[in-house]
């Protein structure tokens, strides 16, 4: 029997637009885990040389979630950044996008993240990746338009989802909920060799997390019961300078 997929966060920040949860999203993905592994992206390892920086994913019901790269409506950027900036500073800002700089480096970066923090609805979409683990290397690669899908073998940190849940139910706070899962990661994870799937897309900042976890259990449905419902311990690296604030494709 399938188990249901859900990332292990409390009900209230599930049901949040991903823009509005963005605050929690960024305050778990920038906690300094230090977990056994770590994945990176394929093209860092074989291009080498290649600056790369450490995100924490969230906790999943099987594996884990994350969202490393965050594309603005630049239009509403503008307007907000009137409110805060001299009109000829806006102007340059305006050219400068137009010549494909991203926000984040156009202006700086605190009042990209103040921007963000106090009018989140300049978030129009975001990159979302689903992290699962796989008892066997799946057949099937077929999930639906938009996905894209890589598969690797690895080793690394798994635990059972009910202690997380646990953690989730007891920490007042998301800085209590990660000290615990790393204490769990300490004391009850194990190692071991999986299959991983990585599913990964662009999707509107209007969503829910909810909207989210019903998309991955339609791939895990179609995995033919290979999916380990055992949540992932591990670091994402992402570039050093990746495109947060970038225009949406």
């Amino acid at each position: 029997m399938v188990k249901p997929y859900r990332i292990l966060l409390s009900d209230k920040v599930r049901r949040m637009q991903i823009r509005r949860a963005y605050e929690y999203i960024d305050a778990i993905q920038s906690y300094p885990s230090e977990w056994a592994y770590a994945f990176a992206p394929r093209e860092a390892v074989e291009e080498g040389g290649i600056k790369l920086e450490s995100i924490n994913p969230i906790p999943a019901t099987y594996g884990a979630v994350d969202f490393p790269e965050l594309y603005v409506d630049e239009e509403k950027l503008l307007e907000e950044l009137k409110q805060r900036m001299k009109g000829s500073y806006v102007r340059a800002i305006s050219r400068a996008l137009e010549k494909g700089v991203l926000p984040y480096r156009a202006l700086p970066p605190e009042t990209f993240e103040e921007v963000l923090k106090e009018n989140p609805g300049v978030i129009a979409e975001v990159l979302f990746e689903a992290f699962i683990p796989l008892n066997l290397r799946p057949e099937n690669l077929g999930f639906g338009e938009g996905w894209e899908v890589e598969v690797f073998r690895t080793e690394v940190q798994l635990i059972e989802p009910r202690l997380v849940e646990e953690a989730l139910k007891e920490a007042e706070r998301v800085i209590d909920y990660l000290a615990e899962l790393e204490q769990l990661g300490e004391s009850a994870s194990t190692i071991r060799e999986v299959w991983v799937l990585a599913a990964r897309r662009v999707v509107s900042a209007e969503k829910t997390m909810e909207d989210l976890e019903r998309e991955v259990e339609v791939i895990i449905g179609k995995l033919s019961g290979v999916a380990l419902a055992m949540t992932m311990l591990f670091n994402r690296l992402v570039y050093a300078e990746p495109p947060i604030g970038g225009s949406a494709p």
